[in-house]
């Protein structure tokens, strides 16, 4: 019982650090930087019939007309990550950057990712790729985007598990509000999954 107490009390002590962590992030980068965005991405993952709970915390703050000061912060129920970094405007259709920082649960502290913004008129793209200990995590998106819609498609890696199909995404309430999905060909190289898995998610700009 002692033990089993001790590790809870280790786990919750990691969740609340890494939400400590973010909102000492928030709070830096709203008080240096007047031009930030922050968004709220909770969502669910339903895959071999269980409905898995995830939550990413993002701020992204203007330095002049080319480069940004990034964060994002990632949690569910087994695993969470918090990174830092900046990106570089080259043009008007090409954005990239690198953010690093740490995970909990993962037999390697520090981590890190290459990412990644492409936009060339109504079409876009963004991805980007985690490395770092024993969890490999990355995704690829693009769409053709309308006003208040897009239609694209994802592919995503999360371990050993990789997925990919169509997604959509709808704005509302003057993009304040943006409710997505998708519904994916998922794979495991080390285990059997279903095949068929989705993602349906609210994610919340504030500006």
């Amino acid at each position: 019982m002692r033990n089993i107490l001790i590790i809870n009390a280790f786990e919750l002590f990691s969740r609340l650090r890494l939400l400590i962590l973010f909102i000492l992030f928030i709070f830096i980068s709203q008080i240096l930087f007047s031009q930030s965005t922050v968004k709220l991405n909770e969502y669910n993952v339903f895959l071999n019939g269980k409905i898995s709970p995830v939550m990413s915390l993002s701020t992204s703050s203007k330095l002049g007309e080319k480069w940004k000061f990034n964060t994002y912060f990632y949690a569910s129920k087994k695993w969470g990550e918090g990174l830092v970094g900046f990106s570089y405007k080259f043009n008007n259709w090409l954005e990239l950057g690198y953010i690093g920082g740490f995970q909990v649960n993962g037999k390697s502290f520090l981590r890190g990712a290459p990412v990644f913004n492409i936009k060339v008129k109504r079409y876009s793209a963004m991805g980007f790729y985690e490395h770092g200990g024993d969890f490999m995590r990355g995704k690829i998106k693009a769409f053709y985007n309308f006003t208040h819609v897009r239609y694209g498609f994802e592919a995503v890696r999360s371990g050993d598990l990789y997925a990919i199909g169509p997604r959509s995404e709808v704005y509302l309430f003057k993009k304040f509000l943006k409710i997505w999905g998708s519904i994916l060909y998922a794979y495991n190289e080390k285990s059997p999954v279903d095949p068929i898995a989705g993602q349906l998610g609210f994610l919340f700009t504030f500006k």
